[in-house]
């Protein structure tokens, strides 16, 4: 995970950058690293709003909402789809 996220950062100018992020979010939501899994995707859906892999970006972080226990936010988020 630290490998993945310099790279998704905005700043670094990197043309896979929405993937890195999108994978250092799987990668924490596997670890159970709910608060960093969402602030990664919260980054990609805002700095990337054209990401190709929008759609499993936001079905991802349903889940992560969910698992938290935020509820009303999975369903918003969900939602989008």
């Amino acid at each position: 995970m630290k490998q993945l996220q310099p790279l998704a950062q905005p700043v670094n100018h990197f043309a896979q950058a929405p993937d890195a992020g999108y994978l250092y979010a799987v990668a924490a939501a596997r670890l159970g690293q709910w608060a960093e899994a969402e602030q990664m995707l919260n980054l990609v859906r805002h700095e990337y709003p054209t990401y190709a892999a929008l759609n499993e970006v936001l079905y991802l972080q349903g889940q992560v909402s969910f698992e938290q226990g935020d509820y009303d936010n999975a369903l918003r988020t969900l939602g989008q789809l």
